[in-house]
């Protein structure tokens, strides 16, 4: 789960997309990517021909939002 800053109100069950970078496709096929809102790099199973320097979009639904903080977490 990723916990981003909150930009506009959002409720429990809404689908919301992330811009990430690939940072590199790694050995085992998978992409490491850079959530700009996330500390940490984030592996994901990259779409077809994705290089570094590509921009993915991460798909996933808010599963908790905690307003005073202005921030919201997203599975993926």
């Amino acid at each position: 789960m990723l916990h981003v800053n909150m930009p506009r109100e959002f409720e429990v069950g809404d689908e919301v997309a992330l811009g990430s970078t690939v940072i590199t496709i790694l050995p085992s096929g998978r992409a490491r990517v850079s959530i700009p809102s996330y500390d940490h790099p984030y592996t994901i199973d990259p779409p077809p021909k994705a290089r570094a320097g590509d921009r993915v979009d991460l798909v996933g639904d808010v599963t908790r939002i905690d307003r005073g903080a202005n921030k919201l977490t997203v599975r993926i």
